[in-house]
């Protein structure tokens, strides 16, 4: 799967960048709310990019529904693994 540059939740715009800044702090991803930003890190395999691609945007998701699940990280991961397996081979 190709990781896209901008997707769209809640009919906003959410840009994905992929950086090496978040090497400093041991993190694979980061949902920016503030910015409507995902960043990625840009030294992922691409099977661990994918799943930190989808990880990310259930933090999202979950930020913009004002659910109290979203800093349940065990909920995001088997939510987002499941999105992960439900979707691939379905995009490109």
């Amino acid at each position: 799967m190709i990781i896209p540059d901008k997707i769209k939740i809640f009919a906003e715009d959410v840009i994905i960048n992929k950086t090496d800044l978040l090497k400093r702090d041991n993190s694979y991803g980061v949902a920016n709310y503030r910015y409507n930003e995902i960043q990625i890190d840009n030294t992922l395999e691409k099977g661990l990019e994918e799943a930190t691609f989808f990880h990310e945007v259930t933090h999202f998701i979950l930020n913009k529904m004002n659910e109290n699940e979203v800093n349940n990280e065990k909920f995001v991961c088997v939510f987002s693994s499941l999105l992960n397996q439900a979707l691939k081979g379905c995009l490109k």
